[in-house]
C-alpha cells in the first residue's frame, strides 16, 4: 500500500498526463477521429486511476479522504473527478453515434465536451496538488 505523498503524486502525474493529451485535442485543432478517441479513453483510464489514489489519500488535517474535500460548495473532488468520466464517456459516445450515422455533423460539440473536461480537469488538478498529504 502506498503512502499519502506516493498516493499524492501518482494521482497528479496521472492528471497531468490525462490533461496533456486534452490540451494537445484542443490546442491541435485534432479532428475527430478513431486515434483522437483512443487517446480521449487513455486520458479517462488516467483519470480513473487518479480517481482510485486520490479516494485513498488521507490529509494530515482531517481523518477523511482527498477525494471528499470540497472544491466548491456542491462537489467534491471524487465527484468532480466522475463528472469528467461522464464528460469524456459523453463525448465518445456522441462519435460513435456519428459514425454509425445516428447523428452527423457533432465535432464542435464534441470538442466543447473535450474542452469542458480539461477545464474541470484542471480544477481538480490544482486542488490535489496543493492539498497536504
Amino acid at each position: 500500500m502506498m503512502n499519502n505523498t506516493k498516493l499524492k503524486e501518482s494521482a497528479c502525474d496521472e492528471l497531468i498526463y490525462a490533461t496533456s493529451i486534452l490540451n494537445i485535442i484542443i490546442n491541435d485543432n485534432v479532428m475527430p477521429s478513431d486515434n483522437m478517441f483512443n487517446a480521449i479513453e487513455s486520458a479517462v483510464a488516467n483519470i480513473e486511476r487518479a480517481k482510485e489514489n486520490v479516494s485513498s489519500i488521507n490529509t494530515d488535517k482531517s481523518p477523511k479522504p482527498i477525494g471528499k474535500i470540497k472544491i466548491s460548495d456542491n462537489d467534491t473532488i471524487e465527484t468532480a473527478v466522475g463528472c469528467i468520466l461522464n464528460t469524456l464517456e459523453t463525448a465518445i459516445n456522441l462519435k460513435v453515434a456519428e459514425e454509425s450515422g445516428h447523428i452527423k455533423n457533432y465535432d464542435i460539440q464534441i470538442t466543447n465536451l473535450i474542452q469542458s473536461a480539461k477545464l474541470n480537469l484542471e480544477t481538480v488538478y490544482e486542488k490535489v496538488s496543493f492539498t497536504e498529504a
